[in-house]
């Protein structure tokens, strides 16, 4: 099988932490009336760079990190400050979140990340191997919990799911439902790789939500690689709580959206046609194929794949929307014999229009990329230096 690659970079939320280091990134001046401002200022070009944070302070722009932007009016010592830093996305559509960070107000306007270790007080030794302790930051609604416990090496971090010995309880289906404060938390357990918290992990304990008729919606982006069709030579990168789940009463269809429920009126094709009863999947996928056909066309097949609320980017990193859509699952090529059969790797890198630089000769020639890897297929034109998406190919779509 071949495997298309994804090409992203994760690009870091601060540069320095130290009061030492003053700012050239603002270029207004630091004076008393704008004393303890704040200015989060973007370093680089549109697709390579990071965001810094600068506070006047004394005549002088002082970088720090993103704790900064914390607001300090009216909080208490400990309480929590939650903030996502912005990264640049190369790669289009890679609907990614960056790590959230966290950090206990410690007072005099200064905010420390939050690191439990700093209040166990309980010493870890061989006798208490296994015990584990809870840490919490925060009051009200919003608060961090913590958690470690006493091995070999000293007091480890462990996550929720293990503190509350879900490994114990799994039920056949892989979730675990446990009560924290009188509130019903629910995790569901992941085999294959995902995302979470801007990290990518080989599987583990997710936090899910729960619906009684749709079940469990995991807080992850989890994508999975399965055959594109009978046959193909091609693996296609799903996600697999993209898949509709439809409800017998008024036939609505739900998708899972990282840990949310939500409604869609667009359903892969293969769900609401009637001619697909008694059909194997790749005979559906052929039945509207055209007839009147020349060696050499190229045409999708009818199976379909939906993706929600995915974001679109230029090839620069220029955000250009929100989208629910659905493609077609497979392509195919019109044969010599009269027949058609899926198109190989080979001829579908033919279709990919020369990458050329946008340069003053090229301005205003249009370059067109086909639909992979998930996303829509598209039409690019030169604009000053740029090449920018002027039409998306899809299925169906709405924008967000």
């Amino acid at each position: 099988m071949v495997q298309k690659a994804q090409f992203f970079m994760i690009l870091r939320l601060n540069v320095v932490k130290t009061d030492e280091v003053y700012s050239k990134s603002v270029t207004e001046k630091c004076t008393a009336e704008n004393e303890g401002d704040v200015k989060v200022v973007w370093e680089g070009n549109d697709k390579y760079g990071y965001q810094t944070y600068n506070r006047c302070e004394r005549g002088l722009w002082v970088r720090g990190d993103i704790s900064l932007t914390c607001d300090t009016t009216g909080v208490q010592v400990g309480d929590l400050c939650r903030k996502t830093g912005r990264i640049n996305i190369f790669q289009a559509g890679m609907n990614f979140t960056p790590a959230e960070r966290r950090f206990a107000y410690a007072g005099n306007g200064v905010w420390e990340e939050c690191d439990g270790l700093t209040k166990i007080t309980k010493e870890c030794t061989a006798e208490n191997v296994g015990d584990k302790e809870k840490i919490v930051y925060g009051r009200d609604d919003n608060t961090l919990s913590m958690y470690y416990q006493c091995s070999d090496g000293g007091w480890t971090k462990i996550d929720e799911p293990t503190f509350y010995n879900c490994t114990d309880s799994v039920s056949v289906s892989g979730t675990c439902s446990i009560e924290i404060d009188g509130k019903m938390v629910y995790y569901k357990y992941e085999d294959v790789g995902f995302w979470v918290d801007g990290m990518w992990m080989n599987g583990g304990w997710v936090k899910a939500d729960y619906d009684p008729e749709l079940g469990f919606c995991p807080m992850v982006y989890s994508n999975y690689l399965v055959p594109c069709g009978e046959g193909s030579e091609f693996d296609c990168e799903v996600n697999r709580y993209n898949q509709p789940k439809l409800r017998e009463s008024g036939w609505v269809n739900y998708y899972c959206s990282v840990g949310q429920w939500k409604q869609s009126n667009l359903v892969p094709n293969q769900y609401t046609d009637p001619r697909k009863e008694g059909l194997t999947d790749m005979e559906y996928d052929i039945l509207d194929l055209p007839k009147d056909a020349k060696v050499g066309d190229r045409a999708g097949g009818l199976l379909e794949d939906c993706w929600y609320d995915r974001e679109l980017y230029t090839i620069y990193g220029k955000g250009v929307g929100v989208y629910d859509y659905c493609l077609s699952r497979n392509f195919y090529r019109y044969r010599e014999n009269g027949s058609w059969t899926l198109e190989t790797m080979e001829e579908f890198g033919s279709i990919f229009s020369n990458s050329q630089e946008c340069t003053a000769q090229r301005e205003g020639e249009k370059s067109f990329i086909p639909q992979h890897d998930g996303e829509p297929g598209a039409i690019y034109q030169c604009i000053s230096g740029y090449d920018e998406p002027v039409e998306y190919i899809f299925n169906r779509y709405e924008k967000k």
